[in-house]
């Protein structure tokens, strides 16, 4: 019997959330919150992307987003806050 041997490809370690931003995963549940570092590779920038699958054109139309930006954790809850505003509408 021939038995190929397979190498598993190991996931980079994720890394653990700042307090504020982990503060927000648990306010927004239907959020995945996570930092990038930047091209200089000293900078970090914060996002969010939403959980389900898509949004519809309607969604899409009253300004709900995939994904949103910011520089730091308080300029993301206040997107945050206002995307939850927009999907209330």
């Amino acid at each position: 019997m021939i038995t190929k041997s397979f190498k598993c490809r190991r996931r980079p370690p994720r890394r653990i959330l700042p307090p504020a931003l982990a503060a927000l995963q648990t306010q927004y549940p239907g959020w995945s919150i996570w930092v990038s570092v930047g091209d200089d590779l000293y900078t970090e920038h914060c996002y969010a992307t939403r959980l389900q699958r898509r949004l519809t054109v309607e969604q899409a139309a009253q300004g709900l987003s995939m994904t949103i930006y910011a520089d730091d954790a308080t300029r993301l809850a206040a997107k945050l806050a206002d995307q939850t505003a927009r999907s209330h509408a």
